[in-house]
């Protein structure tokens, strides 16, 4: 059980499997999307017939029987097996409680095997994984993952580098979870996920740590602009240099983006004798995006941060839908859109700022810290522009078609 006054963090650390762990990791991913897919299909087939949902407790009877009727089930842990059955159950409860609730939600989708990026593992220690700190460096790790290592040959372990908030990082002080510690309160391990992504390999572990974050004294506001500058603390202006850096960077891909679609269009057969240079193209895209996203991740985590830790009390100020604010100017064949280079630019640089993911932060901070906050909708945010253009644009358009009607 989670202890009472702790809290639950994630932390991502870098995998180096060697050739074979990497097969073998690959090869899971993918049946990880299979057993999504399979549990989905068999969900609305149900549903289909008999006019009933399969809950968790269903889902993971129908792993069972799949474990002992495919031998190649057996090799994945079953409580990852049953991590993905979860997963999905949630998928579907969210839809029906947005359903519900009126919103517009997504539905669960289908997953392809190729873009499968996550292996969920359970609770360290018990269910076939254990990750520990090397002696030679404090960054230094190594996982084991029964399915690919051996537990009693530290030398076929997975090496993986990282490192935790001071204090945390000690052997002594993190243990797997169920351990006591007296009245003390130690870190524990819980689950954990495998993941695949920017063509790497990383551990992403959730660590329940005791309480750090403490309240400031000054009520402050935060008011998102996202256009001039990012946003207003209490009436003052702040954009992190972080995030301005990662704006450039960002223009860099949007470079290299728009000249790989000018040389290679979407559709057209790539030529042999050009396709190194596409993979080549496509690589540098996909490691400036990866990096990207970490230094806009990196800049708001420590904004945020600074906010928190000044607020006795914090309100958020923020556009009430940015998805609906930003969306595309390109209309359709029936409805045409307007000014869309105007706009997809600065649909672009506001999304650039990962609004959602600045208030996420604040909150959920917020929450640690044990501070109120309230989250105000912005009835006239300045992103709302956009739409002003793309409206103004179709007017401006529909005169000029009366114009030389009358003219004519």
């Amino acid at each position: 059980m989670p202890h009472p006054d702790g809290q639950m963090r994630r932390y991502l650390f870098k995998l180096y499997p060697v050739p074979e762990q990497r097969d073998v990791l690959h090869r899971q991913r993918q049946m990880i999307a299979d057993l999504w897919n399979a549990l989905k299909q068999r969900r609305e087939d149900v549903y289909r017939r008999e006019g009933r949902g399969l809950t968790f407790f269903d889902l993971t009877n129908e792993i069972t029987e799949l474990r002992h009727e495919c031998p190649e089930w057996a090799t994945i842990p079953a409580i990852t097996a049953h991590r993905v059955a979860k997963h999905l159950t949630d998928a579907y409860s969210a839809f029906f409680r947005r359903v519900k609730a009126g919103e517009a939600p997504g539905y669960p989708r289908w997953q392809r095997r190729e873009t499968a990026s996550c292996i969920p593992l359970g609770t360290m220690g018990k269910t076939g994984w254990m990750f520990e700190q090397r002696d030679d460096n404090p960054l230094s790790w190594r996982l084991h993952y029964k399915s690919v290592t051996e537990v009693k040959d530290r030398a076929t372990w997975i090496h993986a580098r990282g490192s935790l908030p001071a204090g945390d990082s000690r052997k002594s002080s993190i243990m797997p979870a169920g351990r006591e510690a007296g009245d003390q309160f130690v870190a524990q391990w819980r689950n954990a996920d495998i993941l695949w992504r920017d063509n790497r390999w990383w551990l992403s572990v959730c660590v329940e740590v005791e309480p750090r974050r403490q309240p400031g004294r000054f009520s402050i506001t935060v008011a998102f602009d996202l256009l001039d500058d990012f946003v207003r603390v209490n009436g003052i202006a702040e954009t992190p240099d972080e995030l301005l850096d990662a704006a450039l960077i960002q223009a860099d891909i949007d470079r290299l983006k728009s000249e790989r679609d000018t040389h290679w269009p979407r559709g057209k057969r790539v030529p042999d004798n050009e396709r190194p240079e596409l993979a080549e193209m496509a690589a540098e895209i996909s490691a400036l995006s990866a990096y990207v996203a970490r230094k806009r991740r990196n800049a708001l985590h420590v904004w945020s941060s600074r906010i928190v830790a000044r607020a006795s009390d914090l309100t958020i100020i923020a556009p009430p839908k940015i998805k609906q604010e930003t969306a595309t100017p390109r209309g359709d064949e029936r409805r045409w859109g307007a000014q869309v280079e105007t706009v997809s630019t600065l649909n672009r640089h506001v999304l650039s700022q990962a609004p959602a993911t600045a208030i996420q932060m604040l909150r959920y901070k917020a929450a640690e810290a044990g501070i109120r906050c309230d989250v105000v909708a912005d009835d006239a945010p300045n992103i709302g522009v956009g739409r002003e253009l793309v409206n103004a644009g179709k007017q401006l358009r529909r005169a000029r078609r009366e114009t030389k009607r009358r003219a004519a």
